[in-house]
């Protein structure tokens, strides 16, 4: 978790860096993906590596690294945190190449449906709304042992008012909305000032 907060924290003033200084400064999305493309050769990599190309004013790739276990890497991008995050050029790109996980990094304000008690996090832009969930039990789970209720957890702060954090974890299609199973959190710093004078100078 470490190595990937001090990502975010490099690459925010890069991608900012090309943008007006009026706009504010949105903690960027990291995305980073894991898939079994450590044995490819350049012929058989080449729609991965011309899909990744092809993101770029959306997406801007990181890092590429391998991981232990069968051939696999992680690849990690960045998104402007002043975009909608949009999962599916990432889907798209690795679907053929057994990519196992989708994990999501992104910073906002939590929100809570009153009847359902559903906890969602919004982006400072307020263009990506996304559902928090706990991980579900798998097959091979110990029927006695608790999961842990990382979300109960983040309601109970949210009651208390505190309500900017920056959160991690799976991707998860729930009923055609986009969720995370959630992995971990922290708090955050508020949004920035929304931007001043555009109107004015007119």
């Amino acid at each position: 978790m470490m190595r990937l907060v001090l990502v975010v924290s490099a690459v925010a003033a890069a991608i900012q860096s090309g943008q007006a200084e009026e706009k504010p400064a949105y903690p960027p999305f990291t995305v980073v993906i894991t898939a079994k493309t450590g044995k490819l050769v350049p012929g058989d990599i080449a729609p991965l590596l011309n899909a990744i190309k092809a993101m770029k004013g959306y997406a801007e790739q990181i890092s590429r690294q391998k991981v232990p276990g069968d051939w696999l890497e992680d690849w990690t991008f960045a998104i402007p945190g002043d975009k909608k995050f949009d999962p599916t050029p990432f889907m798209n790109a690795f679907s053929r190449f057994n990519a196992s996980r989708f994990y999501l990094t992104l910073t906002g304000t939590l929100s809570q449906e009153a009847q359902t008690k559903k906890l969602f996090i919004t982006s400072f832009s307020g263009k990506s709304k996304v559902k928090l969930m706990n991980r579900p039990k798998g097959q091979f789970d110990d029927p006695d042992k608790k999961t842990e209720d990382i979300v109960g957890k983040l309601a109970e702060l949210f009651a208390g008012g505190k309500l900017h954090y920056t959160v991690s974890g799976d991707i998860f299609n729930h009923g055609g909305a986009l969720a995370i199973l959630l992995a971990s959190y922290e708090e955050a710093s508020p949004p920035p000032p929304p931007p001043k004078g555009k109107d004015d100078k007119k």
